[in-house]
C-alpha cells in the first residue's frame, strides 16, 4: 500500500504521514526543504515546491512509473490573518495557486498513477470555509481558494466515472496548528484519527465530508 502525502513537513500533513506510516503503509511525503520530523516518521521525503513548475515536473516524473494507492493533497496557505479581499494581487495569487491550482493540477497529472493502484483514492484536504452555505463573511481570499478547490475536485471526479475511484474533499476540523492558531478546538492527532476513519470508509467520488464522517453542505 503506497500513500503519497503532498505538504507534510508539519501540522496535519505531518500527522497524516506519521499515522499512515505507523499503519505499515509505504509513504512518500513532500516538503519544500529539510524536514527532520517528517523523515523520522519513516516516510520517504521528496522535495516539492507548489509554486514552482519545474519542481512540480520533477515530482510528477519521479512518480511516472509508480502505482499510487492513495494521494493526499494537503498543502495549504491561509494568507493574511486579517484579510478583507483588498490585498494585492500577489497575495491572492499565492493563496489561489497554492490552495486551488496546484493541488488540482497535481491530481489531474497523477490520476493515471492512482488508477493504476489498488485503492484508487484521492483526498483533497479542504475546509468548512469552502462551504457557501456556511460562509460567515470573513477570510474572502482563503474561502475563495477552498471553494475553488472543491469545485475543481467535483469537476475532476465527474470527468473520471471510474468504478472504484474514491476522490473527495474533507474538512479536517479546526486544528491546533500554525494555521489553526491557539484557539483551535482539536489536536492534530484527533483530526488525523477521524480523517483516517473517513478514508477507510471510501466515500463516494465527488463528495465533501468532515473529519467526523459527516457530509458537508456545499
Amino acid at each position: 500500500m503506497l500513500s503519497v502525502v503532498v505538504g507534510a513537513s508539519r501540522g496535519i500533513g505531518l500527522g497524516l504521514a506519521a499515522a499512515l506510516a505507523a499503519r505499515g503503509e509505504q509513504v512518500i511525503a513532500t516538503a519544500r526543504g529539510a524536514a527532520p520530523e517528517l523523515a523520522a516518521t519513516g516516510a520517504e521525503v521528496t522535495p516539492l515546491e507548489l509554486l514552482n513548475q519545474a519542481s512540480i515536473e520533477r515530482f510528477v516524473d519521479r512518480l511516472s512509473a509508480t502505482a499510487i494507492d492513495r494521494l493526499v493533497l494537503n498543502a495549504g496557505l491561509l494568507g493574511p490573518r486579517d484579510q478583507d479581499g483588498s490585498q494585492a494581487l500577489e497575495v491572492w495569487q499565492d493563496v489561489l495557486m497554492t490552495n486551488t491550482a496546484a493541488p488540482l493540477m497535481l491530481a489531474a497529472r497523477l490520476i493515471p498513477r492512482v488508477l493504476a493502484g489498488g485503492l484508487k483514492q484521492i483526498v483533497f484536504i479542504s475546509s468548512d470555509n469552502a462551504s457557501l452555505e456556511l460562509c460567515e463573511g470573513d477570510k474572502p481570499i482563503y474561502r475563495a481558494s477552498k471553494a475553488g478547490l472543491n469545485c475543481g475536485m467535483r469537476a475532476i471526479a465527474l470527468s473520471y466515472p471510474v468504478p472504484g475511484l474514491s476522490l473527495f474533499a474533507i474538512h479536517p476540523g479546526w486544528v491546533q496548528t500554525d494555521m489553526g492558531g491557539p484557539g483551535a478546538t482539536i489536536t492534530v492527532a484527533q483530526s488525523v484519527a477521524g480523517m483516517l476513519t473517513v478514508f477507510d470508509r471510501r466515500p463516494p467520488t465527488g463528495s465533501y465530508w468532515n473529519w467526523q464522517g459527516e457530509e458537508m453542505p456545499w
